[in-house]
């Protein structure tokens, strides 16, 4: 795979905005943050940072990850610029990332992991905390302990009912194996073999081209996307991407998302494919993260459906914004139960093309928030009715494509034909009185106030948000900014009560371009 191609699927699919180098506009501004400014560190020569989260209960720490060559790195945050942990080795994703003793690459073997995300699973649910890193290319999920920067090594099993050609990368059926990664590479069979472009895409080929040859349609999962536990289960969601990667009209496959039972309690843990469903296919297109939210008590699996995802064509002499994203199909957000595995029903967003960041769940679990691919946009959705018996959907749109929380650009940054605007990350505070979200073209941090209101059906009404600021948070995607930090991506903002729970920086993102960096920032409205 060359890094055109690399570059072009992760625009349409795991969402590492940094690998879509775009492209420039008229008008300057002031240096904001340059490359050896005193907040940031840099992690990798590559421009790919994959993914960052805070690990909870501990002073100010963090793990980034880097997207080509694979690593993992502990981060301590708590002066005015990350640094890497003294105590924590950078953990280096091995040739041979899931232990199998078979390194990746070799023979029928496919190439090295590309990490795509990086989320920390609470101490409440294991001891110290349970990384989990998310990769392409050889699909899998690699764990690992934050504290100790080691790969974790688990038993994965696979239960004596399933067919051998189910998960091929894993031990065959009755048996079990020490693992450090579970492997999701998995026989898709979807209902009906149906694309993107709504066409059977199985009609014309022989059996054997299918996992299994007795479901026309049915193929092996890829693009593992995003991960979360729930309801003490792994949920992994697979985005499916078929051909035309590097095209303005790209197929996706029906999307699914992966269930694998944990037992994190034995020594050593221990996982295997769910028997009770392995596999729940996705209504929409393009499933990009999954995301666990607790309403009322119980538990649920949100899945954020992107849809399917085009390159906007260009002018052949300005290759450099070629990644201006087009909405082919329509996203959505959709509900899992992670304790019966059903599927409950979807909350349709249009065509907005949702951002490949995992849900940004308000602290009091009403409302979940993504960001747009597209456009400086939020979507927002009310998961109240989650709480109810029967659930209830109907109400739950809150802003979507047709009428979106919006923001401006910042006076004369990169116009939109220059630059496709995409939110890289969004987050709450630990209040849930603020809402904070970057955008690539502007380098720029946007911030909304919360204030709950209701309307008179008892949703959220739309005004509970409101518009703050947008300002600089590094250099916009301009020619003259080439070399200076630019394209910020996730961004995490830190648990507690500043200078009460904590002193130092109040938020983490990732920039993008030159290198892959992690930044820290103070924000005076906390």
């Amino acid at each position: 795979m060359n890094n055109r191609a690399i570059r072009l699927l992760l625009c349409l699919v795991m969402g590492a905005s940094s690998a879509c180098e775009s492209g420039t506009g008229d008008g300057g501004r002031a240096k904001v943050r340059s490359r050896s400014s005193p907040g940031c560190q840099v992690l990798s020569a590559s421009p790919f940072p994959a993914g960052l989260d805070w690990l909870p209960g501990t002073a100010g720490r963090a793990v980034a990850a880097t997207f080509e060559p694979g690593a993992v790195f502990v981060l301590d945050a708590a002066g005015d610029a990350p640094v890497f942990a003294a105590d924590v080795p950078i953990l280096a994703i091995p040739d041979d990332s899931d232990g199998d003793g078979v390194p990746e690459g070799s023979g029928a073997v496919p190439e090295f992991p590309l990490v795509d995300d990086v989320v920390v699973v609470p101490p409440a649910l294991v001891d110290a905390g349970l990384g989990l890193v998310t990769a392409s290319g050889y699909e899998e999920v690699i764990l690992f302990h934050p504290d100790r920067g080691e790969l974790a090594i688990l038993e994965v099993g696979v239960g004596i009912d399933f067919a051998p050609e189910d998960f091929p990368r894993l031990p065959p059926p009755g048996a079990s194996a020490l693992r450090t990664a579970i492997s999701t590479e998995a026989c898709v069979r979807p209902a009906a073999p149906i694309d993107s472009f709504g066409e059977n895409y199985a009609e014309g080929f022989p059996p054997s081209v299918f996992c299994d040859p007795a479901v026309p349609g049915s193929f092996y999962g890829r693009f593992t996307s995003g991960a979360t536990v729930a309801a003490g289960r792994l949920f992994v969601s697979l985005s499916n991407l078929g051909q035309g990667a590097n095209t303005g009209r790209p197929q996706f496959l029906p999307g699914a998302v992966l269930v694998y039972d944990l037992d994190l309690g034995s020594l050593p843990p221990f996982a295997e494919p769910s028997p009770e469903a392995e596999m729940i296919e996705t209504e929409g297109f393009n499933p990009t993260q999954v995301t666990r939210a607790e309403v009322g008590g119980q538990e649920f699996v949100l899945v954020t459906i992107s849809g399917a995802i085009g390159i906007d064509s260009d002018d052949p002499g300005t290759p450099e914004v070629e990644q201006g994203t087009v909405a082919l199909t329509d996203g959505a957000v959709e509900v899992l139960d992670p304790d019966t595995l059903e599927h409950l029903g979807a909350i349709p967003l249009g065509p907005g093309a949702p951002t490949f960041d995992r849900l940004a769940i308000h602290p009091s679990g009403r409302v979940a928030v993504t960001g747009s691919a597209l456009a400086r946009e939020l979507y927002v959705v009310d998961l109240a009715g989650l709480g109810r018996d029967p659930i209830d959907l109907a109400d739950a749109v809150v802003y979507d494509a047709d009428s979106a929380l919006g923001f401006p650009g910042l006076p004369g940054g990169p116009s939109l034909e220059r630059c496709a605007p995409l939110v890289g990350g969004i987050a709450w505070n630990a209040a849930g009185d603020r809402l904070y979200a970057t955008e690539r073209c502007d380098g720029s941090l946007t911030e909304f106030a919360f204030s709950l209101r209701e309307t008179s059906v008892g949703s959220v009404d739309p005004a509970s948000f409101r518009w703050l600021a947008t300002t600089e948070l590094v250099h916009p995607l301009r020619p003259e900014t080439l070399g200076e930090l630019r394209d910020p991506g996730r961004l995490r903002v830190r648990a507690g009560r500043p200078g009460v729970d904590y002193s130092g920086p109040d938020l983490l993102f990732l920039g993008g371009q030159p290198d892959g960096q992690v930044c820290a920032q103070r924000l005076e409205s906390l």
